[in-house]
C-alpha cells in the first residue's frame, strides 16, 4: 500500500464504513448516507499526483429533457460553495460533487481527508433535495435556489 492509500483505508476501516475497492485500482465505492437521502459515494487515490478525490453522485441519471435545468441548478448554487463543486456529464446525465486535495510536497493526514470527504458528503445531502425537486419533479431551477437560499 502506499502512504495517500493507507489513510483512506485506516479511515474507512476504523470507522466501520462498508466501502468496495474496484479490483486493480486505488479507486473505492460506497454508500453516501445523509439525512435527505442515500447516493453513491466514490473516492479515487491518484498517489504519483499526490491527489485524493471524494465524489458523491447523483443515484439516477437525469432524463435527457431535464438536463439543461439541472445544468442550469449547479450553475446557480456552485459560486455559493466554497469547496468543491458540482459537475454533469451531459452526455450521459450523471451529476455530482466533487472535492479534492492535492498533497504534493506535503501529506495526506486522517484529520484533512476527513474533513474532504465530510463536506462532500454534508454538501451533497444539503442539495440533494434541490437536484431532486429540478430533476424529478420538473420545478424551475431558479425558484429552487431562490426557496434554498430563503
Amino acid at each position: 500500500m502506499t502512504a495517500l492509500l493507507d489513510v483512506v483505508m485506516k479511515f474507512f476501516r476504523e470507522r466501520d464504513v462498508p466501502i468496495e475497492q474496484l479490483e486493480d485500482t486505488t479507486v473505492f465505492r460506497g454508500v453516501g448516507d445523509g439525512a435527505n437521502g442515500s447516493w453513491t459515494l466514490w473516492v479515487e487515490v491518484r498517489e504519483d499526483d499526490e491527489l485524493c478525490l471524494v465524489w458523491s453522485s447523483y443515484s439516477e441519471a437525469v432524463d435527457e429533457a431535464r438536463r439543461p435545468a439541472v445544468m442550469e441548478l449547479i450553475t446557480r448554487v456552485n459560486p455559493d460553495i466554497e469547496v468543491g463543486a458540482f459537475e454533469m456529464d451531459l452526455d450521459r446525465g450523471n451529476v455530482s460533487f466533487k472535492t479534492s486535495i492535492d498533497v504534493t510536497g506535503d501529506r495526506l493526514s486522517e484529520a484533512l481527508f476527513e474533513r474532504l470527504i465530510g463536506h462532500n458528503v454534508q454538501s451533497f445531502d444539503d442539495y440533494l433535495p434541490a437536484i431532486e425537486e429540478v430533476a424529478r419533479d420538473g420545478v424551475d431551477p431558479k425558484d429552487v435556489v431562490l426557496a434554498f437560499r430563503g
